[in-house]
């Protein structure tokens, strides 16, 4: 049985470049990208979280950047669109 794969928000890399993670969460994120690591858990994000990174300010947004690089190794799924769900076509 495959793993359930995991979506990474765009607040993810908000909480993790402001500092925003409790212990326990931070914790918890820094094991689930060493499971990703050792291909034991899929990581996912998506076209979007480009797009949204891009509307911080400029001058708080190194950080973020720094953090959307790395996670470019993470695959991303389809991209969203707000006509459906995970870029699945729309149901009439």
């Amino acid at each position: 049985m495959k793993p359930p794969r995991v979506y990474l928000d765009t607040t993810i890399v908000s909480a993790l470049a402001k500092d925003e993670f409790p212990g326990k969460e931070l914790d918890a994120m820094r094991r689930l990208l060493r499971w990703h690591e050792q291909d034991l858990v899929p990581l996912v994000t998506s076209d979007i979280m480009e797009q949204e990174l891009a509307k911080i300010p400029e001058h708080y947004r190194a950080k973020h950047d720094e953090l959307y690089n790395l996670l470019l190794k993470v695959p991303s799924l389809v991209p969203l669109t707000r006509m459906s769900l995970m870029g699945t076509p729309a149901e009439p």
